[in-house]
């Protein structure tokens, strides 16, 4: 190559740095502005409702009383310890409480949490500028930006923006400096506290660490740095929850909300009935009984809980392959099931998507994307198994995160709320898949 040619090469791959950097700050500034828009003009109907109520009773117990409990303020009942709920986001509450106190902190948890869903956007695409070329990078930022579940999850006490907010920053600083040890387990550290806000995530980066390594995508030492990091947080959880003076049952016990979660996810009929026994259906309240007695068997008796959910899968295989098939689709598909429907988790008396035409416009797009985006990330994620010697870190990275999230609620429950946190990692993996098949198209047509 001459010396014009590398000077022009040189000038060019400036110029796309500079070009993906614009398109980072461009969608994540709208991404804050939709979202900040949106959480100072929406009215939900009641805030505090539903898994809400445990975030805040363990919140405001940790700034009155120092006590990591659910007991709900007020009730009466003691104010005792317990690990029912992953500390994380309850950590988060009780921060918005402490510094805006008792008659501001709703608010301000509210626009923290914009901020942080705009931070997932801009994260996301600081990853996925690492293969993805600049016009790609920003139509990708532009639907993540405007996904109305990242928007609506922003208004509600709950653990969602939270999650995936650290968990793209784990992976993000990960593929940027996760092959020198410190870099490493800073974020081991940091997957560490997503997984302590949704303990759903705790296998995830400790298995990405060991495959690396297998894979020689890290040095043994990076690898050990990334599994150790990120089991200090939840490990630390897990030896708090055996010194806790009381008696381990479903109702205040990690192990036992697990156990609702595993034998709940295996029930097709479960959601259907759930919503159904609220509006006094008696027949899906039955369905709910059986399922409440068979998470309490195998909760105190593994052998005879497991026989009885071994033999209910065996009366009608059918059935329950065709279940298992679906879940993964279930995760992503549109209505949030358990809760109030369509993009909301509690009801909102007058939203952006009720009354402004912009929001309601994306909205409708989004719903129709969202098959092609998940059949998008799907062969991504193939893509990426199929040539994995040769993928770099990043996209390996996200995709193996997807897939392991997938995975595990595949085992347990299934509802697209759960995927609300990596809907920015889906878009990315998605767009991945669309740059590459335009770019085979380019490629076969000067053929």
């Amino acid at each position: 190559m001459s010396t014009g040619e590398g000077v022009a090469a040189d000038g060019q791959a400036h110029g796309q740095r500079r070009a993906a950097w614009i398109a980072i700050a461009t969608m994540t500034l709208l991404a804050l502005a939709m979202r900040l828009f949106y959480v100072n003009t929406v009215v939900i109907d009641v805030p505090i409702r539903g898994d809400a109520i445990n975030y805040f009773s363990y919140a405001s117990n940790l700034v009155e009383h120092g006590v990591y409990s659910y007991v709900r303020p007020g009730s009466g009942g003691e104010v005792v310890p317990d690990h029912y709920r992953d500390p994380g986001y309850p950590l988060f509450v009780a921060l918005a409480m402490w510094i805006a106190g008792e008659d501001g902190w709703y608010r301000l948890l509210l626009n923290l949490q914009a901020l942080l869903g705009a931070a997932t956007v801009g994260l996301t695409l600081v990853l996925g500028r690492r293969w993805l070329p600049p016009g790609w990078l920003a139509a990708a930022g532009l639907l993540m930006a405007a996904w109305p579940h990242s928007i609506t999850i922003t208004s509600y006490v709950l653990t969602e923006t939270l999650a995936g907010f650290l968990s793209v920053l784990w992976l993000a600083l990960l593929s940027a400096k996760g092959t020198h040890p410190g870099g490493a387990l800073v974020a081991g550290l940091l997957a560490g506290a997503a997984a302590a806000v949704n303990a759903v995530l705790v296998p995830v980066a400790p298995a990405l660490a060991l495959v690396l390594w297998a894979m020689r995508k890290l040095g043994r030492t990076a690898a050990i740095a990334l599994l150790a990091g990120a089991l200090v947080i939840p490990g630390a959880w897990a030896l708090r929850g055996m010194t806790l003076d009381q008696t381990d049952t479903i109702g205040n016990s990690s192990t036992g909300r697990a156990t609702q979660n595993l034998v709940q996810g295996s029930w097709p009929e479960y959601h259907a009935s759930w919503r159904a026994c609220i509006f006094g259906d008696r027949g899906a309240c039955a369905v709910q009984d059986r399922i409440r007695d068979e998470f309490t068997l195998l909760y105190e008796d593994r052998t005879a809980g497991l026989s009885r959910i071994a033999a209910r899968l065996c009366s009608d295989p059918p059935k329950y392959l065709a279940w298992y098939l679906a879940k993964p689709w279930l995760l992503w598909q549109w209505d949030i099931r358990m809760g109030e429907g369509d993009i909301f988790v509690y009801k909102a008396r007058s939203s952006a998507y009720g009354w402004s035409a912009p929001y309601r416009a994306t909205a409708a797009i989004a719903h129709a994307l969202n098959p092609w985006l998940f059949a998008l990330a799907a062969l991504s994620c193939l893509l990426v198994a199929w040539r994995w010697r040769s993928a770099p870190l990043a996209p390996f990275a996200a995709v193996f995160f997807l897939m392991c999230v997938t995975g595990i609620y595949w085992v347990f429950q299934s509802e697209p709320r759960y995927s609300v946190p990596f809907r920015s990692l889906e878009i990315l993996v998605a767009f991945a898949a669309l740059a590459a098949l335009a770019h085979r198209l380019r490629t076969t047509r000067r053929v």
